[in-house]
C-alpha cells in the first residue's frame, strides 16, 4: 500500500485535505491511500455502475474497457482487486489472466471474473484460477460486499505485518 509523508504537524490543512480526497490518516503523520480496484469491462453501463458503487465505499477505482489497457495499468499500480469480464476486445479475460500472471507472478491481487457464460461454456475454458466467478446479471450490493471483505482482510493482514515489523528488535551486524 502506498504511503505519503506529511512533513510537519503544522500542515494540518494538508491532513484535512487528504481526508476529503479518499486518503486516510494513520498513526499521526502517515497518509495511506485507499485500496485500489480495477474494473475491466467493455460494457460501459456495467463499468460505470460498479465504479460508482465501489467509490461510494471509499475505494479508489480505475475502470477500462479492454484488457490491453488493464495490463498497462497493472504494471503501473498495485490493485487489491480486479473485476474482470471474460468477453473483452483484444485479449479475452482468460488471456488477460495469463499475461497478468506472467508479468506479475508474485501479485497478491484477488480476481473476480464476471461473465454471462453458462456453466458448460465456463468449463470449456479450462481451469480459471480466480477468487470467484460471478454470473451476469449479478447482485451489485453483493459484489461490492465481496470486494469490501477482500479489502478488509488485506488491510488487517497489512496492519498485522506492520505491527510485527515494528515490534521486532533491530539486528546489528
Amino acid at each position: 500500500m502506498k504511503q505519503l509523508r506529511v512533513r510537519s504537524r503544522a500542515n494540518a490543512h494538508v491532513r484535512e485535505a487528504t481526508q476529503h480526497s479518499g486518503l486516510e490518516i494513520a498513526h499521526g503523520l502517515t497518509v495511506q491511500a485507499s485500496p485500489k480496484v480495477l474494473i475491466v469491462e467493455d460494457d460501459g453501463g456495467i463499468r460505470g455502475m460498479l465504479s460508482v458503487a465501489l467509490r461510494r465505499e471509499g475505494l479508489v477505482v480505475d475502470a477500462v474497457a479492454d484488457s490491453e489497457d488493464a495490463l498497462r495499468l497493472v504494471r503501473e499500480s498495485e490493485y487489491a482487486v480486479i473485476l474482470l469480464d471474460l468477453m473483452l476486445p483484444r485479449l479475452n479475460g482468460v488471456e488477460f489472466l495469463d499475461e497478468f500472471r506472467k508479468a506479475l507472478p508474485s501479485a497478491q491481487t484477488v480476481v473476480f471474473v464476471m461473465t454471462a457464460f453458462d456453466d458448460a461454456s465456463i468449463r470449456r475454458l479450462g481451469p480459471i484460477k480466480v477468487e470467484a466467478i460471478i454470473k451476469k446479471p449479478f447482485d451489485v450490493p453483493r459484489l461490492v460486499e465481496m470486494v469490501r471483505e477482500v479489502v478488509r482482510t488485506r488491510q488487517c493482514a497489512s496492519a498485522n505485518t506492520r505491527r510485527d515489523d515494528q515490534g521486532r528488535p533491530e539486528e546489528r551486524p
